[in-house]
This record gives C-alpha cells, sequence and structure tokens, in this order.
C-alpha cells in the first residue's frame, strides 16, 4: 500500500488551549501512550501502525459501504490507540494551520461546532457519495476532493486529519474500482507537489472551487494507475 508521506507525533497547529506535550521532549512531541519523546521515532511509530490500520480497513472496507463519520472516528482509534489518548475523540480546542508558503493562516471549524458539522459532512458527502460508484474520472476526482476539503475544513481530530482524508477517499478509489492515489509527495518534486496540493486545499476550503483540487486528484489516480 502506497503511503502519502510521513506524518510526525509534532504538534503542526496553533491552538485556543495549552498543548500537551511529553515530558523531556521540548515540546516537540505530542503527550503520548509510549513515553517516546523524539519525533523522528514517533513518526516512525505512527507510520508503521498507519500501514496496519489501512491495510486493516482497506480489506474490511466493502464495495457496498456507505462511509460514517463513526467508521472515520474507528479508523483514527486503529491508527493511533496505541499511541494516543485522544485517538477517535474529537479535539476541544480551536486550532489554527500556520501560513504555509504562499498559503496564509487558516481556523478550522470551532471545536463547540464539531458534532453538527460532522453531521452535515455525513449527510451531504458520505451518503452522496458512498459507496462510491463514479466511473468518470473527471467527476470521481471532483466528488473526492469535496470529500477531503470538508473534511479538512472541520478538522475534527487534534492530530492526523488529512492524512485520515486521503485514507477516506482512498477507499472511495478503491470502491470506484481505481487504485490507491499516489501523490508523489516523497519523491524527487516531493517538495513542489506538497506546495501544490496545499495551495489547491485552500482554495476548495475557501469554497471558491474545488477544480484545482481535483485536477491534484486526477493526476494522482492516473500516476497510481
Amino acid at each position: 500500500m502506497a503511503i502519502s508521506w510521513m506524518v510526525t507525533g509534532v504538534s503542526k497547529y496553533g491552538t485556543t488551549g495549552l498543548d500537551d506535550y511529553e515530558p523531556g521532549s521540548n515540546g516537540a512531541v505530542l503527550r503520548n501512550l509510549v513515553g517516546v519523546v523524539d519525533p523522528v521515532q514517533m513518526g516512525q511509530i505512527e507510520y508503521e501502525a498507519l500501514v496496519k490500520a489501512q491495510d486493516k480497513f482497506i480489506k474490511s472496507v466493502g464495495d457496498d459501504t456507505v462511509l460514517s463519520v463513526e467508521l472515520i472516528r474507528e479508523m483514527h482509534r486503529s491508527w493511533l490507540g496505541r499511541i494516543y489518548a485522544f485517538a477517535g475523540a474529537l479535539r476541544n480546542v480551536d486550532i489554527t494551520a500556520p501560513p504555509h508558503g504562499e498559503v496564509p493562516e487558516f481556523r478550522f471549524s470551532h471545536a463547540a461546532f464539531l458534532e453538527s458539522n460532522l453531521a452535515a459532512f455525513e449527510a451531504n458527502q458520505l451518503c452522496r457519495y458512498t459507496p462510491c460508484r463514479e466511473k468518470d474520472l473527471g467527476a470521481l476526482a471532483l466528488q473526492l476532493a469535496e470529500v477531503q476539503a470538508e473534511f479538512i475544513m472541520i478538522h475534527p481530530f487534534r492530530e492526523g486529519n488529512g492524512r485520515v482524508a486521503r485514507w477516506v477517499t482512498d477507499i472511495m478509489a478503491l470502491q470506484a474500482d481505481r487504485p490507491i492515489l499516489d501523490y508523489d509527495f516523497e519523491g524527487v518534486n516531493g517538495l513542489a507537489n506538497r506546495a501544490e496540493y496545499y495551495r489547491a486545499m485552500h482554495v476548495a476550503l475557501q469554497r471558491l472551487d474545488y477544480g484545482p483540487l481535483a485536477h491534484l486528484l486526477i493526476e494522482a489516480i492516473l500516476r497510481a494507475e
């Protein structure tokens, strides 16, 4: 299974509350259940856990499965449950993504509105687009882009939202008889590809247009075929 990019235990968000870091990590690793203080080691632990969890759900989620918020929370727990106490839980702090290159700071959904926003996401995106049957590549990419962007807009978890968003759309792509997407974030052009993805996601998050993100997802599908 292809993994889109390495994840780490370092919090990349600003919050309205106090971040809870592992003692001895100098604020580099979130408090965890395995006592790890080195961010490189934590990144490897998260990566290995993600591979196992993805493989489990790729095999267990059927072609006829309607994806749900509870299933997504179960996916998050399966991935991070042995690493972080917050696995599968909705965050209780507001978080802001810092500026990233040309992409300005962005504030995600307020924590107080997470449950209602997730209910709307389930009704408006998950129940409409899954099980995913779309055969036209362009239409499929637009559906995947909408699901990714709307989930990222909500950002329900303290960490791991981007990876979960791409994981959900990998499952949708498989339901539509397409491969797991290859974003090429780790290759020679990885940094440039990430920057382009962030720019396209920012456009989608502003509710301006899913098109740029859908274009990148078409490339990721074709790259994997």
